[in-house]
């Protein structure tokens, strides 16, 4: 008896009566997505990861082995070969073949796809399912053959084991790429570095061959430095370049302000290399990050002298300089000079420059050291007391006495600096002891002192001076980096300094010991912490605070001795000078650097 007759049998049992049922059996998805007297449209999708030449190799045999076995099955119809060369399989998203392949599926032209393994298909788990349920969800679904696992992507039964498959696959995609970062950590720290092709250098074929110097290139690339830390805006820079008809490295017209700052930055061309400048987070999307700041997670490496520099280091960082000058909202366009006053009882004070950000402190520090002798020098920084006769002060011995700190008054009517990371403002009370129209803002890096004094509108750093009652406020952005860091400041922090006011033959200043300030935060002031067991200095120490001894037992004056250019900083200006010259004239551009 057969399957029919069983059943009628069954329904006769139950209720007594034959009824005409005719089963219709369901359709076998299984089988190929078989297409009863029609042959199934059948394309094969294959796909290497890397672009390398044995790759190819390996491509070309996949194309011809779909080929031979697609055609070798009579109910198949060969519909061509979808391939992607050098793709990820974490990612459909840069995949052109993979992507075409869904389209034609899409569009009815295909009902089979044959693939290698599950691996080749995607390593992306939501991407595997992904596809595969949509190709299935078509109005005439697709399957996919997986010719090395033998299932069929319209098997229920095998849906559930390519599910498990590719979740191994995405995990293997995980592990590998945690064995390459090993891999280039292991390279990068013997000093084996993947160094890519850069305009002004040529490379033969191969990640570790050395960057040799290509002077048509380099010249190009040394008139940008030149033009730029001579004065031109990054602007300027690229029009001149466009107009000079010279091209960049894939032979167009294409110069930008973001192209020449984007040149400048890069530490190849002063002989350096860094290694591992982005990195991926996540390896499926393959997105890449800049590996800097609060984003760097991945070591480093960076090699001085790597190879033949096209421009001096000494130019390199002054056109760095000059760029994060510009990003600070500074106006400075060239390369200044730090100046230092070297008589007078302001002696070893640098002039502050607000409108340049590359000074450090140790800028400031050798400035200072050069207006001294190295015997003066090198007593700037010894812990030493200074002998005052005491008999020259009062009648009166004053040992073991301190003198009270003015933090611990109302500073309200005393000059007083407030200091922040951005900026300087000076109270009302400083107004109104200096009447000029213009100051000069000096620092003494080893003896932490600033000081404030008149000058004339010409005089290089001259700030507008407010002769009132209200507060005065200077951006100072690009110089207090450097002060924070000679003085170890937090720079989340405010700090505000007590001023001492001298005058003398009608010329006044301001010294402000930064050595004793007031720390700000959320609006609460906070004292140093020596004023947990004392309420000042000694007496006699106290004499010799923001070097008032020098004024007032001395009797050195002199304070608007002008400022002269730093001997050192004016050798790095010849030197950049220099390179100006010689690269604009490879042009037969008669330029010069800040007039010289």
């Amino acid at each position: 008896m057969n399957k029919l007759e069983k059943v009628k049998t069954f329904i006769h049992n139950q209720t007594g009566a034959v009824r005409n049922i005719e089963i219709i059996e369901p359709y076998d998805a299984s089988s190929d997505n078989e297409k009863t007297g029609e042959l199934l449209n059948v394309c094969a999708y294959c796909r290497v990861s890397t672009p390398d030449e044995s790759q190819k190799t390996s491509h070309d045999f996949q194309l011809a082995e779909f080929e031979e076995y697609i055609k070798s099955n009579p109910k198949w119809k060969f519909c061509g070969v979808y391939s992607d060369k050098g793709k990820t399989g974490t990612s459909k998203t840069k995949r052109t073949g993979f992507l075409k392949m869904l389209a034609d599926c899409k569009a009815g032209k295909i009902d089979l796809v044959v693939v290698k393994s599950v691996s080749r298909f995607a390593r992306n788990t939501e991407d595997f399912l992904f596809t595969l349920r949509e190709l299935k969800n078509l109005k005439s679904p697709v399957g996919v053959f997986f010719k090395v696992e033998h299932l069929n992507s319209l098997s229920a039964r095998d849906e559930v084991i390519l599910t498990v498959l590719a979740t191994f696959a995405q995990e293997e995609s995980h592990i590998k790429s945690e064995a390459m970062n090993w891999s280039l950590d292991h390279r990068f720290a013997n000093g084996r570095y993947l160094v890519s092709k850069v305009f002004g250098y040529s490379k033969k074929k191969g990640p570790f061959e050395p960057l040799v110097i290509n002077e048509a290139e380099a010249k190009i690339v040394r008139l940008c430095y030149a033009l730029f830390v001579s004065g031109r805006s990054s602007s300027e820079v690229a029009a001149t370049l466009n107009n000079l008809g010279l091209k960049s490295k894939k032979g167009k017209l294409c110069w930008s302000a973001s192209t020449v700052v984007n040149l400048m930055q890069n530490e190849k061309y002063c002989g350096d290399l860094l290694v591992r400048k982005t990195w991926t987070p996540d390896y499926l999307t393959h997105r890449s990050i800049k590996n800097k700041g609060k984003n760097r997670r991945k070591k480093q490496y960076y090699e001085t002298d790597h190879h033949d520099a096209i421009v001096p280091r000494l130019v390199h960082r002054a056109a760095l300089n000059l760029i994060e000058s510009h990003r600070q909202g500074a106006r400075q366009h060239n390369n200044p000079c730090l100046s230092v006053v070297d008589s007078g009882a302001l002696k070893g004070f640098v002039s502050v420059n607000r409108s340049y950000a590359g000074f450090t402190a140790e800028d400031y520090i050798i400035a200072s050291g050069s207006a001294y002798t190295e015997k003066e020098e090198e007593s700037l920084y010894k812990d030493y007391d200074i002998e005052i006769k005491k008999d020259s002060v009062s009648v009166f011995d004053f040992s073991g006495y301190s003198s009270v700190s003015l933090l611990l008054f109302d500073q309200s009517r005393k000059a007083a600096c407030t200091i922040t990371g951005k900026s300087f403002t000076f109270n009302s009370a400083c107004s109104k002891k200096l009447n000029t129209d213009y100051i000069e803002i000096l620092v003494h890096p080893v003896e932490k002192i600033l000081a404030i004094r008149p000058c004339s509108n010409d005089t290089t750093g001259a700030v507008k001076w407010r002769k009132t009652k209200s507060t005065t406020t200077f951006g100072t952005v690009c110089f207090t980096d450097a002060l924070f860091d000679i003085l170890g400041w937090n720079a989340k922090l405010k700090f505000r300094a007590s001023g001492v006011v001298r005058t003398k033959d009608n010329e006044s200043i301001i010294l402000f010991d930064l050595s004793n300030v007031l720390i700000i935060k959320n609006d609460a002031g906070a004292l140093p912490e020596k004023f947990a067991s004392s309420y000042g200095n000694p007496y006699y120490e106290n004499l010799t605070a923001c070097q008032l001894h020098r004024i007032d037992i001395q009797g050195l004056w002199k304070v608007l001795a002008k400022s002269e250019p730093s001997e050192t900083h004016v050798g790095q200006i010849l030197e950049i000078t220099e390179f100006c010259n010689s690269s604009l004239q490879e042009f037969e551009l008669g330029e010069t650097i800040n007039g010289q």
